[in-house]
């Protein structure tokens, strides 16, 4: 038998680990947005410029 405080440990830890995959998702899509985003730019301009 589990005692309550294992049990809130084991809650706490998934918790954790889920906040991890959920700011490892936001990232990778935040990082991938942004290049199709600019590379889109790239294309309708024709050129890469410094600004």
């Amino acid at each position: 038998m589990q005692t309550p405080r294992s049990r809130i440990e084991r809650v706490g830890d998934l918790m954790v680990d889920a906040f991890h995959y959920v700011a490892l998702f936001v990232i990778g899509a935040t990082v991938i947005w942004s290049a199709i985003y600019e590379y889109l730019h790239i294309m309708h301009k024709g050129y890469q410029g410094i600004c």
